[in-house]
């Protein structure tokens, strides 16, 4: 999952200043992130391929997966949101694709991913404040240890996915009108 929000959040953070169609067609500029994050989604369904082959060879019935498309319409959700956040921004800012691969790198140390968090109670509340933990949480425990995910992770999730996608769409829509002048 990782994987895909870091993919999909740095080639977002170029995806503007690099598309001249930008200055000739007229067209919903909402779309070119749009498309990025169908392109990146598709991708990680190969990867779901292979993780349910990996259950299937290792004798791990792969039925906990049944609960993954839901997660990741979220998460895409949320994605989506930070695509838009980071190359409405991109567009004014040349650097920022640079702090942001930096910044996921971060984000990729503290989210815990290889790692357990329990007893750690500083790393824990850390985490609250790290979107990608809810989602990565939520997913390790309905697929992997075949759990219910507790209600306040996925009202997180959730919460993150919606406030994203609105914060994306205010920044996306005031900055996009100069995307052709800066490019």
């Amino acid at each position: 999952m990782f994987n895909f929000f870091r993919k999909a959040t740095v080639e977002a953070t170029t995806l503007i200043r690099e598309n001249g169609i930008i200055k000739s067609i007229n067209f919903p500029r909402e779309a070119l992130p749009g498309s990025m994050i169908l392109r990146n989604l598709f991708s990680h369904f190969f990867e779901i391929f292979l993780f349910v082959l990996l259950m299937i060879f290792l004798d791990i019935p792969p039925i906990q997966i049944i609960w993954y498309p839901i997660i990741l319409l979220f998460f895409s959700v949320f994605i989506f949101g930070m695509a838009l956040i980071l190359s409405s921004l991109s567009a004014h800012f040349v650097d920022l694709g640079n702090l942001w691969s930096f910044g996921s790198n971060l984000i990729w140390f503290g989210t815990p991913i290889f790692y357990s968090i329990g007893g750690q109670t500083k790393l824990f509340y850390a985490n609250l404040f790290n979107p990608v933990y809810y989602f990565i949480t939520i997913a390790r425990d309905s697929i992997i240890y075949n759990e219910i995910p507790e209600l306040w992770m996925v009202i997180g999730a959730v919460l993150y996915a919606l406030i994203s996608l609105v914060v994306g769409l205010v920044v996306f829509n005031r900055l996009k009108r100069r995307f052709a002048e800066l490019i």
